[in-house]
């Protein structure tokens, strides 16, 4: 097959160019994979250089545009991309993969362990829903090696299955989200979180959303910025001297038995704490309160109030918070005064206030 310019008589002068020219223009065809694949049929000087693009990005349309079948050649085509890139053995700088329908098991653990190995850069890896026929546990395996810089795994719900540990030596930032653990998951997530062997480097964490997990322990040697929410654990500790940023947002930690729970958090060099006050079923959930009092950002605090987060008595048990020097309230009010009772209540907590910064986030207009 030859390019459409040479069957119009025209001169085909793309085709002329080097292959780093050429795989420079796919990552204009970036947004889909399927069109950086299509490019093997223009002509043979371009059959396998798709194989060599440096972005990938592999997106299933949305759930209900699609029916069963659509969602099993997807897989297909997945699964076909991911080997073939293997077999050529090229790096790839970015390689996005978002597919909204379990694989299964088998299926999932070979794409991330292609996607592990190949990718030297940024990896974002979500997996989808898992398919309500099937009643089987989704789980995947995490590989034990990756040279990604970024990598984000979104699983969805799916066990993510550890091993005893990992070499990920040039893993700068990572995300883990709507995953579920074992229950003795907790020990080695932090072990491959904190060594040193494992991610020497890692100095961005986001954890969001995750399950099963009943004591977990970061040592963060490198850390510089944890991001927490919806975190179900008994036990959280976090020790990270060079953490500048801490961000617990919502729920951050939540278990069944709020009794036997237990939050400590050593940060030094922390310069901003930003966390939410939610209403809970005790009043103001306590771990954000425990941060507010107990951690020093040398850059202050700041503290988000969303329009249903708190009810009219939810400050009353909230303790005197001397470490507040340098406070920027962020909230989304329903009304003019809606708020006013609970921000009046937390400034008058904050006897050592000395920098007060107010922002409203939404402007919603009440009609009375």
């Amino acid at each position: 097959m030859m390019p459409w310019a040479a069957c119009h008589g025209g001169v085909d002068h793309i085709s002329d160019l080097g292959d780093d020219l050429l795989l420079h223009v796919l990552r204009f065809l970036s947004d889909n994979a399927r069109d950086v694949v299509c490019t093997s049929v223009l002509s043979t000087r371009w059959r396998d250089l798709w194989m060599r693009a440096p972005v990938l990005r592999i997106l299933q349309h949305k759930p209900g545009s699609t029916d069963d079948g659509d969602d099993s050649r997807f897989n297909d085509f997945v699964h076909n991309v991911l080997a073939r890139r293997a077999c050529g053995g090229a790096d790839i700088d970015r390689l996005e993969l978002y597919a909204w329908v379990w694989p299964g098991k088998s299926r999932a653990d070979v794409w991330l362990r292609h996607a592990m190995r190949h990718t030297v850069g940024s990896l974002l890896f979500n997996v989808g829903r898992v398919c309500v026929s099937d009643r089987r546990p989704a789980r995947v395996e995490l590989p034990t090696t990756t040279r990604a810089t970024q990598m984000s795994l979104q699983l969805n719900g799916a066990n993510l299955l550890l091993p005893p540990a990992v070499e990920f030596h040039k893993l700068t930032e990572l995300t883990l989200g709507g995953i579920a653990f074992s229950d003795d998951d907790g020990p080695r997530l932090g072990h491959l979180l904190s060594s040193p062997s494992c991610c020497p480097r890692l100095r961005k964490l986001t954890l969001s959303g995750l399950y099963g997990l009943h004591d977990l322990r970061i040592d963060g040697g490198a850390l510089e910025t944890l991001d927490l929410s919806g975190l179900s654990v008994r036990r959280l500790d976090v020790d990270a001297p060079r953490l500048a940023l801490l961000h617990a947002q919502g729920f951050f930690m939540h278990y069944l038995d709020d009794d036997h729970t237990s939050l400590t958090v050593r940060a030094p060099a922390l310069e901003r704490l930003r966390t939410s006050l939610e209403s809970g079923r005790l009043g103001v959930q306590h771990y954000p309160v425990q941060l507010l009092h107990q951690c020093r950002p040398i850059h202050g605090h700041t503290c988000l109030f969303g329009p249903d987060n708190l009810e009219d008595d939810a400050m009353a048990g909230m303790p005197q918070l001397p470490g507040v020097k340098d406070l920027t309230i962020r909230f989304m009010s329903r009304g003019s005064h809606y708020l006013g009772p609970t921000v009046t209540s937390l400034l008058a907590r904050c006897n050592n206030l000395e920098c007060l910064d107010l922002h409203n986030e939404s402007h919603i207009q009440v009609s009375l």
